[in-house]
């Protein structure tokens, strides 16, 4: 049950802030599991960061370990959770119970993930699909969802 109703007094910028907070954390967890899935599988901690940076560079950022066109992928997924945070914290507002705030967040993150997967990713960049697991991606999805769920502590400490 919700303790209380998060959403009194709150303007829409704080709002969007505890949207973004919440989206960033979430891509810093998804982050996380994919680095350490990627490790697990014997490549670089930070392939899934060069995975996104050949969004840019082609098939030059696929190189093992750090590299400056790392930091391209790094900021490509922040920025896109971020905004997802954003855009969840708009559609979860209202919402008075955080059992719902959470479940809401999972179905999101899974439609974002057939949404970016299935039909983005092939158009925008073809080796995202082709070098990332499936099921580890899947998983790592639900973990932003599940971090997108505690939107409402967020609104209530800010």
């Amino acid at each position: 049950m919700a303790r209380g109703n998060p959403w009194t007094g709150v303007d829409r910028g704080q709002l969007l802030l505890a949207g973004l907070h919440t989206g960033i954390l979430g891509g810093a967890a998804m982050l996380a599991l994919l680095s350490v899935a990627a490790m697990w599988n014997g490549r670089s901690f930070w392939s899934t960061a060069n995975i996104l940076a050949a969004t840019f560079y082609g098939e030059e950022a696929l190189y093992r370990g750090f590299r400056w066109s790392t930091l391209t992928g790094l900021a490509l997924h922040f920025s896109v959770c971020g905004v997802l945070g954003m855009a969840f914290s708009l559609a979860a507002a209202g919402l008075l119970h955080d059992i719902r705030v959470r479940l809401l967040g999972l179905l999101f993150a899974l439609a974002w993930y057939w949404i970016w997967f299935g039909y983005l990713w092939s158009r925008v960049n073809p080796l995202v699909p082709l070098y990332m697991p499936p099921d580890i991606t899947v998983a790592a999805h639900l973990l932003l969802g599940v971090t997108l769920g505690f939107l409402p502590r967020w609104v209530r400490s800010s």
